[in-house]
């Protein structure tokens, strides 16, 4: 049986995380005149910002798809479906373990890197991983939250008969507000310097 307030702080949690991999994209996006821009204006900061953004999508993935329970505690996971999906008819249980499986396989990387990079420091830590490590790559972030869209989605159709779409991209005033203003000053600052004079202070009369 669907156990509605919990499903929606599910989906609510998918939301938040999505959000955080939209405006992590939207500021580091793979352009040379972007990054330019970034490293002309604070490059500490931005350096700083996508360690942030970055420690931040893998504990993402690491709630999203922590055991159901861990001793005596029940953790708010992708896992918690299973519970509610008794009045599903097979074909859907069938999909949703299969999703499962694959999401367990997927994150299997990310949650290493967050039990040896993030939440703890191996003091070995450049021996965590063979040499021919597989890369974490954003894609595979993408790969794990759309697989729990997926799951999520499973009950939407059951239930409503209709798709839950997670709109990251509706944030207002965040990444592209502030990528746009630091285009605008670093636009207004080359022309100042291409101006045979330079701007004063205009006394007030």
């Amino acid at each position: 049986m669907l156990h509605q307030e919990e499903f929606d702080q599910l989906s609510e949690e998918l939301s938040r995380a999505l959000v955080t991999l939209y405006e992590f994209k939207v500021v580091f996006d793979d352009n040379e005149k972007q990054l330019a821009l970034l490293n002309n204006t604070a490059p500490f900061f931005f350096l700083r910002l996508y360690d942030f953004y970055w420690n931040e999508l893998i504990m993402a993935i690491s709630r999203l798809t922590d055991p159901r329970k861990q001793r005596n505690h029940e953790n708010l996971s992708v896992y918690i479906l299973e519970d509610f999906s008794d009045d599903l008819p097979s074909d859907k249980k069938e999909n949703l373990r299969a999703n499962f499986k694959t999401i367990s396989n997927k994150a299997d990387l990310i949650r290493k890197f967050r039990n040896k990079f993030i939440s703890h420091r191996d003091k070995a830590v450049t021996k965590i991983l063979p040499k021919n490590r597989e890369t974490l790559y954003v894609q595979k972030i993408e790969e794990v939250f759309s697989l729990i869209q997926d799951c999520i989605n499973i009950f939407y159709l059951f239930y409503n008969n209709e798709y839950e779409y997670h709109k990251p991209y509706v944030v207002l005033h965040g990444a592209q507000t502030l990528l746009y203003y630091l285009d605008l000053g670093k636009t207004f600052e080359d022309i100042q310097d291409k101006m045979p004079f330079q701007y004063s202070t205009i006394d007030k009369i």
